[in-house]
């Protein structure tokens, strides 16, 4: 056995939030050294003269000791702070947001997504928050993910600021799942609109959703 695919997209159909649960660190693992593994193997042996069918039990120490090449396909709608951050993964999504606030404000956006996974799709989200500052904002944004979509799409939380003298401003957030507040990425932006204050600080709590429309693995 060469390689072993995992499709987890079907996660995405489960209540994960109402039936699922952390689960305990897994034990250590731990080798078997040189003569525990030639009693095991004269184990299995003995075990195969009264039944063959033990020869089966012969499959999980060739894949421990050639380990095939493992390939995941995550979900793409568990809610974040539910799956580590995946090493092996990046979204990067394009689109447009717009804001309205007066101390306490609303945001929302749209656009296209696509990840290192081989997932392409479109998102939405909105947003309540609260800014030091009175206006209404649009523009294009930026977001990059350190994750697969999965991380993308959920409640997050985002700690961000906006700068900009006249009626064109620049702004960047950091994005955070729920508690214990995992760093999920960032995005930038470029706005029109008009405020009261050339600065800003703002902190959001948003909900994005992804739909997939194509695979390329």
């Amino acid at each position: 056995m060469q390689t072993i695919r995992i499709d987890l997209r079907d996660v995405d159909h489960i209540d994960i939030q109402g039936r699922g649960h952390f689960l305990p660190p897994a034990p250590p693992k731990r080798r078997l050294d040189a003569t525990e593994k030639k009693a095991l193997d004269g184990a299995l042996e003995l075990w195969k003269l009264f039944n063959p069918q033990a020869e089966i039990f012969r499959t999980p120490i060739e894949l421990s000791e050639h380990p095939p090449r493992v390939d995941i396909i995550p979900p793409s709608h568990v809610p974040v702070g539910l799956t580590p951050a995946s090493k092996a993964a990046a979204t990067l999504a394009l689109g447009l947001n717009a804001s309205a606030f007066a101390v306490v404000g609303i945001s929302v956006g749209g656009g296209l997504y696509g990840s290192t996974n081989g997932e392409l799709g479109v998102y939405n989200s909105g947003g309540l928050g609260l800014w030091s500052n009175i206006g209404v904002s649009a523009g294009p944004q930026y977001t990059f993910i350190f994750g697969p979509p999965s991380d993308f799409g959920g409640i997050s939380w985002g700690v961000g600021c906006d700068v900009g003298p006249g009626l064109v401003s620049g702004g960047a957030m950091l994005l955070f799942s729920l508690p214990p507040f995992r760093c999920l990425g960032y995005s930038v932006s470029v706005s029109v609109g008009t405020t009261r204050l050339p600065f800003d600080v703002t902190v959001q709590a948003s909900l994005t959703t992804t739909k997939p429309l194509l695979y390329f693995k």
